[in-house]
């Protein structure tokens, strides 16, 4: 295992185990909760109406207040027959179960009392409201007249909002005896028809009703209600406030049934009736999940919480063990993944991540779980942070180094194509096909005896710097400088397909470089330089090479030294670029270049096609095209032996151009070897002495 690997293994651990407790602490102390809240609330987001027509309320509204006025103290001044005609109408109608979410506790004259007292003494099923008595409530019940004839018809109205001021659950169960259960419990366990020993709290779930009933040709399955260790539940939302069909209070009390948006006549047999404040300036709401800035009122909230109920649309929270969980392996998979990919893909990866996750919060909201809706964004987010911190202090060091070292051999684009892509470079030694390019200054030795050493270094310094530039412009790979001599590769460290292409160009445009600087150092009154050119591709090895202190990023093996021997052999020739037949093959379709000889180099047994390098494609003047037609005849004699043939060819040759040096090295050729006898089987190749 590489010891970088190892590194970001061991930091992920390190960092995994710190965020994890750091988060622990975070889900324990509640920190940024309200965001959490305040983010959930979108979960509760329905696009239809989904509230049932089992539910009806009776609303107090302004409507109503044309019967009687509200009191200074802002509750309703009605008078409790008022509540007794609603009620009697309401049953004629045939509701199921009344409940009334007002506290009938004002006192009232004993004739008006007494008309409420015999219609509650008439109908069972009317579910009065009282405040438990608690720690921060002292208590308020209905007038005792009023609880006598059905005690166990009361319920508990308290609502308790979360830090964000939001209703999100109802206590089911209080430790007043006088109202052990919620409003909308008893309300409930009228609906069905169930007695309280048909009901029993198992640790956190209370089982309603193990069995299954039928009201009003309804069938209801056995109902257990989750429940949070206060003995509350929580409450799912089927519609926007105001949802719920409603009827005014003034028009029951009129015995008028009309839905207060629609005007269409309810029917309301069978059905669970609410009567509540609505809508009005007593200040009955509440803020839900659903509400977007519109206040619920609170008896619409005791619907919500009975169709909760009934629907068995349970809503439950993701426990702090199962949320720190998630924290850890999503703390986990964003080290892992931000530790290795490119910062590209690592921002691709966090934004599926945060996609997928919100998506998984949609879903398992659908089944009743509430999944964090901050912590697991942050913590994924937080993996990304530190893994990058991480990557910054330890790869930003190795890329620095890695730049600055290839910044000295290649071309900028190379450079930043290494660094955006590291795992393409390998080093250390590897066999590729590449090109390589020697070039030399032809006579330096004697222009180095007449020149001053410091003016001999400052235009040795500016030449090679001009020639550097041309070799990386044409993204070539800069080996290094030997004294006047200039090596260079192409091919790495990234891959080139057109490698050979690249240095063939590059050695013209160092050529037509070099004639420029010529002209300039002319007018300076400095001495030219002449540089040859040797060309070659073939498989060489590259890579860091040299000791454990000090190596060199460089190409070695046999082709390299056919580069250095081909630069030579233009001395024999009179030419500036030799190319072998391996790179004229590889970049004959972008370049002109005419075949010079067979030559066998030393230490090569296997001979070796040279080709002049003359000019990019399709760049010849019609005069050298026909010199190289003369040139290619004379050749072709040659290496028939018929010597005079050649000779004229080559002198044709010399008439388009008197100082074409192949042609004048032929000429010169055939002379000497028309005077020799030459071994039967010889075949042209010309075996080179020297370097």
């Amino acid at each position: 295992m590489k010891r970088a690997t190892r590194n970001k293994i061991v930091f992920g651990i390190i960092s995994a185990i710190v965020l994890g407790i750091l988060f622990s602490s975070m889900v324990q102390r509640k920190w940024f909760n309200n965001l959490h809240l305040k983010s959930s609330n979108f979960l509760y987001f329905e696009s239809e109406n989904n509230t049932s027509d089992d539910i009806v309320l009776v609303a107090i509204d302004d409507k109503s207040f044309k019967i009687r006025n509200a009191s200074e103290l802002g509750t309703l001044k009605f008078e409790k027959s008022d509540y007794a005609q609603v009620i009697e109408n309401l049953e004629q109608a045939g509701a199921k179960v009344i409940g009334v979410d007002i506290i009938l506790s004002e006192i009232s004259d004993e004739k008006d009392r007494d008309v409420l007292v015999n219609t509650l003494e008439k109908y069972d099923n009317v579910i009065l409201a009282a405040e438990p008595k608690t720690s921060q409530t002292t208590g308020l019940k209905p007038i005792s007249d009023f609880i006598k004839p059905n005690p166990k018809n009361l319920g508990a109205i308290l609502f308790n909002p979360d830090q964000d001021n939001i209703v999100r659950r109802q206590q089911l169960f209080f430790a007043d005896p006088v109202t052990p259960n919620s409003f909308a419990l008893r309300i409930i366990q009228k609906y069905l028809d169930l007695r309280d020993d048909d009901s029993q709290l198992i640790e956190n779930k209370f089982e309603l009703m193990s069995f299954s009933v039928r009201v009003n040709g309804k069938k209801y399955s056995p109902i257990t209600i989750p429940i949070a260790k206060n003995g509350s539940v929580m409450t799912n939302f089927f519609g926007h406030p105001g949802s719920y069909q409603s009827i005014s209070f003034s028009d029951v009390h009129e015995n008028k049934f009309t839905e207060r948006k629609t005007e269409e006549e309810l029917d309301l047999n069978g059905k669970i009736v609410l009567i509540g404040e609505m809508g009005t300036g007593l200040h009955d709401e509440q803020y839900v999940p659903i509400s977007f800035g519109q206040a619920m009122s609170g008896v619409e909230i005791h619907a919500n919480t009975i169709q909760t109920i009934l629907s068995q649309r349970f809503l439950s929270e993701q426990s702090n063990s199962s949320l720190l969980i998630t924290i850890v392996i999503i703390i986990a998979i964003g080290l892992i993944l931000f530790l290795s990919l490119s910062i590209a893909l690592s921002i691709l990866v966090f934004f599926i991540g945060v996609i997928t996750y919100l998506i998984t919060t949609w879903v398992t909201f659908e089944y009743g779980l509430i999944l964090n809706t901050l912590y697991p964004y942050l913590a994924f987010l937080t993996a990304l942070i530190i893994a990058y911190i991480y990557r910054y202090f330890t790869e930003a060091k190795a890329l620095l180094k890695t730049e600055h070292a290839f910044g000295k051999y290649v071309s900028e684009d190379v450079v930043k194509r290494i660094l955006d892509n590291p795992d393409q470079l390998k080093l250390g030694g590897d066999e590729k096909t590449l090109t390589v390019l020697f070039s030399d200054i032809e006579g330096f030795t004697g222009i180095s005896e007449k020149l001053k050493p410091e003016k001999l270094v400052k235009q040795l310094n500016e030449y090679l710097d001009e020639m550097s530039n041309v070799i990386l412009k044409h993204h070539g790979t800069i080996d290094k400088f030997v004294g006047d001599a200039i090596i260079a590769f192409w091919g790495a460290p990234m891959p080139q397909p057109k490698h050979a292409i690249r240095a063939c160009l590059a050695a013209l445009e160092y050529q037509s470089t070099l004639k420029k600087l010529r002209s300039d150092w002319k007018k300076n009154k400095k001495h030219p330089f002449y540089a040859r050119i040797g060309i070659h591709t073939g498989k060489m090895v590259v890579g860091n090479i040299g000791s454990q202190k000090r190596f060199d990023y460089t190409v070695i093996g046999d082709a390299v030294n056919l580069g250095s021997r081909l630069e030579g052999a233009n001395k024999l020739f009179g030419t500036d670029i030799l190319i072998s037949g391996e790179t004229y093959r590889a970049a004959k379709h972008e370049i002109e270049a005419r075949e010079i000889d067979l030559i066998t180099v030393k230490g090569r047994s296997q001979p070796v096609k040279a080709y002049e390098l003359l000019k990019p494609k399709g760049k010849l003047t019609q005069s050298e095209k026909n010199l190289i037609k003369e040139f290619d005849k004379g050749l072709k004699s040659y290496r028939r032996q018929k010597w005079d043939e050649a000779v004229n060819h080559f002198k044709s040759a010399l008439k388009i151009n008197s100082k074409d040096g192949p042609s004048l090295a032929y000429l010169d050729r055939c002379k000497k070897l028309k005077k020799q006898k030459l071994p039967q089987k010889w075949n042209g190749v010309f075996v080179l002495t020297t370097k």
